[in-house]
């Protein structure tokens, strides 16, 4: 979700300093995109960039100073996003920002909703590999946007409810000519900055859109981009300091944190879909390097408890005299019998294998000097 975060704040350049910019697909889609900002740094629009600052200023101070200081008064936040829309919105209009400033709106937006209609079948077979992808990719980026918020809120999420809730509104939105959706980045951080946190916040918002698409969008086209722009990379915010979340990582395993940096510069590099399958790839290999070499360790006393904890990462453990516990952390299994016995002959310093054929070694050399006794006996004899 951070990489996938660089790729809205990348898509939103061009609003908050009022360029053209073509429009990138595919692999290296975000490099290229820097690479067009650079060649067009000559035409930014500086009523554009004013207007998205300004959005930009006013949403964090209401959300850095004003919103905690409101909360001791008032359960209800005051609607910054909403207030910039509107005063947005009129200020266009007023000033005419489009025809004397040449600012980018958000321009016609289409009242009512489609006919409902059976989607075109003899396209199946021609789109089943892209809705694989598109399935992967939209249902990683949902579980993990509820996952973070579920962490945030103190709150449970079943992964099969969402896997049901996502194909079940994609299979009706099939009907209505609709494209199919997943967890929006920046309106999911946009919703949960504002205080929305239930079903109910997101029902409200559905028949706010509704009333939108039906009756309030042509309102709603002078609105300037820039202002939209502003709202969003302020949400992005959240998922840009998740990048704290490595340093974590890197002290519980090294070999997280490196498959985070290679799917994170993945995703950022190519493309979100190619990231998530290296990342997948990544996780793959490594549960089955772990199943055939599982973690290992001794386990020795803590003082003054009953907690025996791991000796290589803690030092002041104590062990027990004459007794060696062996901690194995995986499944024991054809492919991982050899690295458990090695490791268990590690731990105990003990090779029972070597040491049986130290014992035969001895009884072969005693059965030897007894057999050579036997015979110079015999000899004298």
């Amino acid at each position: 979700t951070t990489a996938a975060a660089v790729h809205v704040f990348t898509s939103q350049i061009k609003d908050l300093l009022g360029i053209h910019l073509p429009r990138r697909r595919g692999l290296l889609k975000v490099v290229y995109t820097y690479y067009d900002v650079f060649n067009a740094i000559d035409d930014i629009n500086i009523a554009a960039m004013v207007i998205a600052g300004i959005t930009i200023i006013a949403v964090v101070f209401n959300n850095e100073v004003l919103k905690p200081r409101v909360s001791r008064y008032c359960a209800f936040p005051i609607p910054i996003e909403m207030l910039a829309v509107v005063i947005g919105t009129v200020v266009s209009v007023q000033m005419n920002l489009h025809d004397v400033y040449n600012v980018s709106i958000v321009g016609d937006i289409p009242v009512g909703l489609p006919i409902p209609e059976l989607p075109p079948l003899e396209l199946f077979p021609s789109v089943i590999v892209d809705c694989f992808v598109i399935t992967m990719v939209s249902y990683s980026i949902s579980m993990s946007m509820a996952l973070i918020f579920a962490q945030k809120m103190n709150y449970e999420v079943d992964a099969n409810q969402e896997l049901m809730a996502q194909g079940l509104g994609n299979l009706v939105g099939s009907f209505f000519s609709c494209m199919p959706f997943t967890a929006s980045l920046s309106r999911s951080l946009v919703q949960q900055t504002v205080g929305g946190k239930t079903q109910l916040a997101s029902l409200i918002s559905c028949f706010l859109l509704l009333f939108v698409l039906l009756w309030i969008g042509p309102f709603l086209t002078p609105l300037p981009k820039g202002v939209l722009a502003g709202i969003i990379v302020v949400a992005l915010k959240g998922m840009f300091l998740q990048v704290k979340d490595l340093f974590k990582f890197w002290r519980l395993s090294s070999t997280d944190a490196l498959v985070w940096i290679i799917t994170f510069l993945s995703v950022i590099i190519l493309d979100i879909e190619y990231g998530l399958l290296i990342g997948a790839l990544l996780c793959f290999a490594k549960l089955i390097a772990l199943s055939m070499k599982p973690y290992t360790c001794k386990l020795a006393l803590v003082p003054g408890t009953e907690i025996y904890l791991d000796t290589n990462r803690y030092e002041k453990t104590v062990e027990l005299p004459g007794i060696v516990m062996f901690h194995y952390c995986g499944g024991l299994n054809f492919a991982s019998k050899l690295h458990f016995r090695k490791e268990v002959f590690k731990a105990t310093g003990v090779n029972p294998q070597m040491e049986l054929n130290r014992i035969l070694k001895m009884e072969s050399k005693e059965n030897a000097s007894e057999s050579a006794k036997n015979v110079g006996n015999w000899s004298k004899k």
